[in-house]
This record gives structure tokens, sequence and C-alpha cells, in this order.
């Protein structure tokens, strides 16, 4: 399945390796192993654990995405082991009562993927509602905001998200957003099509 530098996929051959990309993404979603995911799906056992690897660290969405316009998964092996050195360090800050917000203390992640540092925070020994605050309340502590943002009342700025689970029990739930509003302004509402 491999694409040899310089020779573009046809159409089909992308519609097949993206269909097989969704495939393997609902089997790992079910808890199926990467052996028999390859079995099932039919391609080689390498690329079955390189698409594990990006549903793993970025979820079912990520990996239907990750071979789109010849991308490849953001976290490579060495990143992982940079962030399991970074969580060893978020464990001892945890266990030693410093305040933590997010924004670096577990690792850096791309914009628009700050979810997956809440992620990384409840692998780190913290709540789902722990990680919640860090994010919220406590990251409006720290920059000395609080009577601008960082809670909902009367009178603060109506920054707010909208998920379809219940963040507090599932952290993952923050990775699907349906809803966006800044200052007052909602700049993604759920509709039929989502």
């Amino acid at each position: 399945m491999g694409n040899p530098k310089g020779v573009k996929r046809d159409s089909e051959q992308f519609a097949q390796l993206e269909r097989r990309r969704i495939q393997a993404a609902k089997l790992f979603d079910q808890g199926v192993s990467q052996a028999e995911v390859a079995r099932q799906v039919g391609v080689h056992r390498q690329s079955v654990s390189r698409w594990h690897r990006v549903w793993r660290d970025h979820g079912t969405r990520s990996l239907k995405k990750a071979g789109r316009a010849g991308r490849k998964p953001r976290l490579t092996d060495e990143n992982f082991r940079q962030l399991e050195r970074a969580l060893k360090a978020f464990k001892f800050a945890l266990e030693n009562k410093v305040t933590i917000g997010l924004g670096s203390d577990v690792g850096v992640f791309a914009h628009g993927t700050n979810y997956r540092e809440l992620e990384w925070m409840v692998r780190g020994g913290m709540t789902p509602v722990q990680a919640l605050l860090a994010a919220t309340a406590v990251n409006a502590k720290i920059v000395r905001m609080g009577d601008k943002v960082g809670s909902i009342r009367s009178g603060m700025f109506a920054d707010l998200i909208a998920v379809a689970g219940d963040p507090t029990a599932n952290i993952q739930a923050l990775r699907e957003v349906s809803f966006v509003m800044k200052d007052g302004v909602v700049y993604k509402k759920h509709s039929a099509s989502d």
C-alpha cells in the first residue's frame, strides 16, 4: 500500500485507501487488535500499526484524515517518548500540589488540538473535572483575568463551547465540538448536516 515518491494515487486507489482507513478506525473503536484489523481490512501490518498510532493519539476523525494530501501522522515515536517524560514531570508536579493550567504542562500540541493536553492531564492523574478547571478557571487565575474569563456568569466574556458528550465523565468528549461562541458571537453551531 506504499506510495513511492513522485507517484500520485489515482482517485479509485485513494478512495479504496480511505475506505480501509475508515474501516480500521471503526475496528480500533471496537477494541480489535492490530493483527486482526490488518487481516480484516486487507492491508500490511505496518500500515495498520501506523494508523493505530494516529488513532491512539488523535482519535478516529484524525485517522480518517491522516492520508489526505500526503500528510503523515504528527506524533512520532520520539514525540511520544518526549510526552511520556513530560507526563512523568506532570505527575510529580500534581503530587506536589503545583498549580497547573492548560498550555504546556504536559506537552505542546498543535493549534486546535489543545483537547489532547487535557487527555494527557487525565492520563497523568487529574480527574476530568480537574483538567477542565485547569483549562478554564485556573488558567484565568494564572493570567490574572479571573474577572473576565474562566467561568460562566454575568459580566464575563461569553466564550463558550458545547460538546455532545459529558467531558466531566469522559474527557475525550472534547474531541467533538459542536458549538463555539466567542465574546457572544456564534462561530460554529451544530446543524443537521454535521
